[in-house]
């Protein structure tokens, strides 16, 4: 029996794809299609249980964005997608924390709302007949939402002299994707909340949690056996990755001496970016909201603000 992967607007963002049609050589019209809550495996290139035809059709023309990192939840995507700003440098939190979401993100660690590869790391591509004729291929540059904006204003322009935006985190990667060429950012932050907080300095990550339990390794696909665990009861302070080698986040470097000048490196990153955020604008989720499972029906809003 095929699925459908589920699409739920208030569900942290899983997978972007851009599908790009032009009309002519110098004004191309972009059609941007972001999808909420689909899983990294959920679709039928990875998993013949989903059936996603007509993406993998474009998917297999296209130049695939392998290290595309959106934000751990839909809103603040879409807020970085906007703006080109990292989120908590606006105030921006998301007030939806609670849902779980079963999503298949194997074997990637984290499900939404977490700052793990499985809750930021997306398949993404990038179509277009003209602008990429050498496609199908893969770009394998680290890319981030906030470059988006950036990047799409620079292609749309058509030029070699670049738009310049100012007051942005994001890079414009248009020449550097189209020449298959270095990606114009070496770090980044996956996202800076009060008790949780992430950032990337080359292949090294750094994880933070106050306290507590964090996610595992969710949902293996039918027929794989693991014993990591779902969950990992204990995740207060920081946890150091290297990504280029440990790709699920398995092992942390954080207490290894071989590792101080990397862990000293990102963690001044971190703390960097910390002394930019801005405390949340929206503190919560309002009560009057609809609650798990519950319809988004047109006229909740006015329901929830004259409760």
């Amino acid at each position: 029996m095929f699925q459908t992967p589920k699409l739920w607007l208030w569900i942290a963002v899983l997978s972007c794809h851009l599908i790009h049609r032009v009309a002519s050589r110098t004004q191309p019209h972009v059609i941007m299609i972001m999808i909420d809550d689909q899983g990294y495996n959920e679709r039928s290139s990875r998993n013949p249980e989903f059936r996603t035809p007509v993406m993998d059709r474009l998917e297999s023309q296209s130049v695939r964005l392998t290290r595309m990192y959106m934000q751990p939840s839909c809103s603040m995507s879409r807020a970085a997608w906007m703006t080109g700003r990292y989120p908590h440098t606006m105030g921006i939190e998301q007030p939806f924390q609670g849902y779980d979401n079963r999503a298949s993100n194997w074997p990637l660690r984290g499900k939404k709302s977490t700052v793990f590869e499985g809750g930021t790391l997306v398949p993404a591509f990038m179509y277009s007949r003209v602008l990429f004729p050498d496609a199908p291929r893969d770009y394998n540059g680290l890319l981030h939402v906030t470059d988006l904006p950036v990047t799409i204003i620079n292609l749309a322009n058509n030029s070699t002299t670049p738009v310049v935006i100012p007051n942005v985190d994001g890079k414009n990667q248009w020449l550097a994707i189209k020449q298959n060429g270095s990606s114009k950012r070496d770090k980044m932050v996956y996202q800076m909340w009060l008790d949780v907080g992430a950032v990337r300095v080359g292949q090294f990550k750094l994880v933070y949690h106050k306290r507590g339990p964090c996610s595992g390794w969710q949902n293996p696909l039918s027929g794989v056996n693991t014993t990591l665990p779902e969950n990992v009861d204990d995740c207060k302070g920081y946890m150091l990755f290297d990504l280029n080698n440990d790709p699920y986040e398995i092992n942390d470097l954080s207490k290894d001496p071989q590792y101080t000048q990397q862990m000293s490196i990102v963690m001044n990153y971190f703390n960097k970016e910390k002394a930019r955020r801005i405390p949340a604008q929206i503190s919560g989720m309002d009560p009057n909201m609809p609650g798990a499972g519950a319809d988004w029906t047109p006229g909740w809003c006015d329901a929830a603000n004259s409760a």
